[in-house]
């Protein structure tokens, strides 16, 4: 039997993408650690999320993003499960939105973006032909990433994806050989290695899991990369301010090769976790106050 329309939120992401991302924010809402976190993020990333709202993190449950990167740059769609009325949706957008209906759905859209109610409590937000493209996929005239044969190999990297041992984790995500992949790959300097598939699982309760799992054609581009990935780490704790602000411990990465995967597990409980969020916020504090003290400003000698 079918499952309801938004009850899995990957199923609404259209099919072509090379990176997928499924978010149980009910799940995020319930850890005593989100909101801190949150709070760490930088100035932009937060006016982002306030674009949801003030409350957005008690009525957004869950979220699922599929992204691709073309000529013109990364393109990305969202699905949102929530409560979201139809008054606050053009917040989500630049510009003076215009609304419009589609299947007599809402849809507002403006400066290249667009948002459309596809369900009473369902809203996708991206360019306005994605966002056709998923209510095409809700209406059955298109297939999701769930079902379309040219995304099997996203849907594989996926299921390499480890679950939580309470149930399933709170982030889930999977990409495949292409642009974003190997953008993300170069950026972390791994050595030219571009793995042909990537999953992450992010797992909350008691502290934090998350696992990363790479794989590979060879098992020994896997090997080459856990060696690499090693020294990388030592060279990480060494640095400075990483040890004058007590995070070497934070760093503490299991990295294991295996057949043709590279997977790195990092555990941390959740006194460590407080304790490493308490210098961060000590840290950030200061650095805040440090660009808020009114600089002297040279005189010029005549």
């Amino acid at each position: 039997m079918p499952r309801p329309i938004g009850e899995d939120l990957l199923a609404l992401v259209p099919s072509g993408a090379e990176l997928v991302l499924d978010v149980d924010v009910a799940q995020l809402r319930g850890w005593d650690e989100t909101e801190r976190i949150l709070a760490l993020l930088p100035p932009a990333g937060r006016a982002r999320l306030a674009r949801l709202g003030p409350h957005w993190l008690g009525e957004i449950d869950g979220l699922a993003a599929g992204a691709w990167r073309g000529p013109e740059g990364t393109t990305s769609v969202v699905v949102l499960r929530g409560d979201l009325d139809d008054e606050h949706l053009p917040a989500l957008l630049d510009g003076a939105p215009v609304r419009h209906e589609l299947d007599g759905h809402v849809l507002y859209e403006g400066d290249g973006g667009a948002v459309l109610r596809i369900g009473p409590r369902l809203v996708a937000v991206g360019p306005p032909v994605e966002v056709r493209r998923v209510a095409e996929v809700v209406r059955g005239d298109a297939q999701g990433m769930r079902e379309a044969g040219a995304d099997r190999a996203l849907r594989a990297a996926l299921q390499r994806a480890p679950g939580g041992r309470g149930g399933r984790p709170a982030i889930l995500g999977a990409a495949i050989a292409g642009p974003l992949l190997q953008g993300r790959v170069e950026a972390a300097g791994l050595g030219g290695r571009v793995p042909e598939a990537a999953a992450f699982a992010l797992a909350v309760g008691d502290g934090l899991d998350a696992v990363l799992v790479l794989a590979f054609h060879a098992p020994e581009e896997a090997l080459a990369l856990r060696r690499e990935a090693d020294r990388q780490l030592r060279d990480l704790r060494g640095r400075p301010f990483v040890r004058m602000i007590g995070l070497a411990g934070a760093l503490d990465v299991v990295i294991a090769a295996r057949d043709r995967e590279t997977r790195f597990a990092y555990r941390l409980s959740a006194e460590r976790l407080g304790g490493y969020l308490d210098r961060l916020d000590r840290a950030r504090r200061a650095f805040e106050e440090q660009q808020a003290e009114p600089r002297e400003v040279p005189s010029t000698a005549r």
